[in-house]
């Protein structure tokens, strides 16, 4: 895997690499699963990266009894860190663009809107002065304050795109003098 501040591409050999742009970057999602019984069997760290076409790629390294997990956990973060900041950096913008133009847009199961979030299987906005956000190891909750029943969990590995909707609600939240500066 080769990336560069404008591309990623896949392959054994440059002329064998199927290379993207980085607009067609449609989402991310990961986790590392730590497997234990009675000892740390293996970790599993995971990273999908899917495409405007629809494509998928995975990347999955394994730490079998703990040998090379430091050296993979530096891999793992990197890489992330990488996409991150050279691809979704530019669609965080673009959201806050969007919500500073003061129009609605979707990420996940989230409709942002001017005067809060809409959860879409729930019928009421929570107003921005409601919001509360909770970082988890491998989750992200964005909850209503006033009515803890009204919640809603991304899971890191599971949810496309929970990184996003952790830098987009928490920069709203931050912006609107709602959440200390981290």
């Amino acid at each position: 895997m080769t990336l560069t501040a404008d591309t990623i591409s896949f392959g054994e050999t440059e002329k064998s690499a199927t290379t993207y742009k980085k607009d067609e970057i449609e989402g991310i999602r990961y986790g590392a699963k730590r497997v234990r019984y009675y000892i740390r069997l293996y970790v599993i760290y995971k990273i999908y990266i899917r495409f405007t076409n629809s494509k998928t790629i995975t990347l999955k390294f394994i730490s079998p009894f703990g040998i090379n997990r430091e050296k993979l956990d530096g891999q793992y973060s990197s890489i992330i860190n990488l996409i991150y900041h050279n691809y979704l950096s530019d669609l965080q913008d673009h959201y806050m663009d969007l919500f500073e133009n003061n129009m609605d847009f979707v990420i996940g199961d989230l409709i942002f809107t001017p005067s809060g979030l809409h959860f879409r299987k729930k019928d009421s906005i929570v107003a921005w002065e409601d919001v509360g956000t909770k970082d988890y190891r491998g989750d992200y909750c964005v909850f209503s304050l006033k009515d803890p029943n009204y919640y809603r969990v991304f899971s890191y590995e599971e949810d496309w795109n929970t990184i996003l909707i952790f830098a987009v609600t928490r920069q709203i939240l931050v912006n609107k003098n709602l959440l200390p500066i981290d």
